[in-house]
């Protein structure tokens, strides 16, 4: 809201008034708004759908160690305990599961959203 008084300038200045000066920034602010929620949406979207993928692969990856622990030889079966094949079952996938969970997706997130902040610096 400050008005220059250069008698030095050439150029003249743009003086606006109070009220055209608080429609142009309240139209900036409802338009980051619009932005954010946009972002929001957008990233709780990717979040969904990246815990239901996580979900189908685990889901997946525990059927296929059930069938190769069954598919084992009888002495192998026989020389190890039942409580271990429950361990491996459960334990291994839930290791996996964690990997590739939600902080795998907010790790690829920070990369990108530091790629893409250094792009934008280097355009302003």
């Amino acid at each position: 809201l400050c008005h220059p008084q250069s008698t030095t300038s050439k150029t003249p200045t743009v003086v606006l008034s109070d009220s055209e000066f608080h429609t142009k920034i309240m139209n900036t602010i409802h338009l980051l708004f619009l932005v954010g929620a946009v972002a929001f949406l957008c990233s709780s979207l990717e979040n969904f759908i990246w815990t239901i993928s996580v979900k189908r692969q685990t889901s997946r990856m525990s059927v296929l160690l059930f069938r190769s622990l069954i598919q084992r030889n009888v002495s192998y079966l026989d020389m190890n305990a039942a409580s271990q094949f429950n361990s491996k079952l459960f334990a291994n996938i839930d290791k996996i599961e964690m990997g590739i969970g939600f902080e795998f997706l907010v790790l690829v997130a920070i990369v990108f959203l530091m790629i893409g902040s250094v792009i934008t610096s280097f355009i302003v």
